[in-house]
């Protein structure tokens, strides 16, 4: 577990230090986030040692997310900024061989990324707005079915796209709505479960995510 922590805290240093290179003046900008984190189903291989490879789908409940972000914008409607987020998805069930194990667990996400925008200057206080953002995710689960307890972590490239508007609440301070999509490339985890045989599976991560926005300028 110390893995996650050290890229939590990374995380939290990168963007705290974009923000604390800009001066104040220049269009710094501190951004708080949260919402609805829905995981696509993924299908996946399971390979058992001794055994082969055997398809099946993994299937998730809706979970949630929580990030943090420091940037600077400029007046052409351009910014860029640092971000790190948490997501947490509910392992729901395992489809195999057309039956649906139960499976109970967690699979999670930990995203430091670099983010590109484009905000819409409407002459109004509605701002809309497009970005793209690409960096690394640690990804870890915790599951537990019918083979015992499977646990594992795997660091993968990450991508995004979002989509949004941002409502001016005070001329420093604005709140938003954002769709955003969030994926990675394919994690592949390992563990040694009931009976001593070694599995490792490789699901796809595609998140789906609602966002409530926060964010205070020091222009």
């Amino acid at each position: 577990m110390g893995r996650w922590r050290r890229f939590l805290a990374a995380g939290i240093v990168a963007c705290g230090a974009l923000a604390s290179d800009v001066r104040a003046e220049d269009g710094v900008y501190f951004s708080a986030r949260g919402g609805i984190a829905m995981l696509s189903d993924s299908d996946m291989t399971i390979e058992i040692a001794g055994v082969g490879q055997i398809p099946a789908k993994l299937e998730y409940d809706p979970g949630w997310l929580a990030g943090i972000a420091g940037g600077y914008a400029w007046n052409n409607g351009f910014a860029v900024e640092g971000e790190f987020t948490f997501r947490q998805n509910g392992i729901d069930g395992e489809e195999l061989m057309g039956t649906t194990i139960p499976v109970g667990g967690h699979l999670r996400s930990y995203a430091l990324m670099a983010n590109g925008y484009y905000r819409l200057n409407t002459g109004t206080i509605i701002t809309p707005y497009i970005g793209a953002g690409i960096g690394g995710a640690l990804l870890t689960v915790d599951a537990d079915s019918v083979g015992g307890n499977f646990s594992d972590d795997s660091v993968e490239l990450a991508y995004q796209a979002m989509a949004g508007l941002a409502i001016e609440i005070t001329p420093q301070l604005d709140a938003g709505m954002e769709y955003r999509f969030f994926g990675t490339t394919d994690p592949s985890f390992s563990d040694t479960v009931m009976g001593g045989g070694a599995v490792t599976v490789d699901p796809e991560y595609m998140s789906h995510n609602i966002l409530l926005t926060l964010t205070y300028g020091f222009q």
